[in-house]
């Protein structure tokens, strides 16, 4: 199968203002559903077979997950304390950080070979200077948040430093680190979590540059 991908890049989701940025700081979960298309949920629903005489019966402790709007399901079975994380929880935790810092929503969308799966990217402070002179070298920290809805993942964090290496713009990924967490009814509970990794992500920043001065 071809992976698909849909992306909005959130910055620009309000007509291409001119200072998007200070647009993409104002944006609120509903403003980043509805432009990236992910103002959809999923609904656990019972597994089905058909037997030798044609009779639908459930498959016992399996159930589908299905997207709401359009009733298709994802094309995977999950146990019965799998439980959907919503992509409006996902993008309201991701809002949630900026009571820690300075987090602006940057991309969100899905990828995956059925589009089953959901991310929000986010710009995590401001660039550090890492050289001095020209071209300036400079480094931007990011945040992602990933998401499976087809049982085949846990929600995720990844740290990614953003690197401009050269004058021609070409830019180096660092990863850095992240967590996972399983989807049960006691997500969003751990998910707090996210905030100790950021103020841990944001204190990383602040060292990478210092060192690198």
């Amino acid at each position: 199968h071809t992976e698909n991908q849909t992306m909005t890049t959130l910055w620009t989701a309000a007509g291409n203002p001119s200072d998007a940025l200070a647009t993409a700081r104002e944006l609120t979960a509903d403003m980043i559903l509805d432009a990236s298309g992910l103002n959809w949920e999923v609904e656990k629903r019972q597994a089905m077979y058909r037997d030798n005489a044609g009779e639908m019966r459930a498959i016992k402790g399996q159930y589908a997950p299905v997207r709401s709007d359009n009733g298709r399901a994802f094309p995977a079975t999950v146990g019965s304390v799998w439980e959907p994380y919503q992509n409006r929880e996902l993008v309201q935790f991701a809002l949630s950080l900026r009571a820690h810092g300075e987090v602006v929503p940057s991309k969100a969308g899905t990828f995956g070979t059925e589009q089953e799966r959901t991310m929000i990217e986010l710009r995590i402070g401001r660039e550090l200077i890492v050289r001095k002179g020209e071209p300036r070298g400079v480094v931007q920290p990011f945040l992602t948040l990933y998401n499976a809805h087809d049982g085949s993942g846990s929600v995720s964090a990844h740290e990614v430093m953003r690197t401009l290496v050269c004058s021609n713009g070409a830019i180096s990924h660092t990863a850095t680190g992240g967590f996972k967490v399983r989807h049960t009814k006691s997500t969003e509970t751990r998910m707090q979590a996210g905030a100790e990794l950021l103020r841990h992500f944001q204190a990383q920043a602040r060292g990478f540059e210092q060192t690198a001065q």
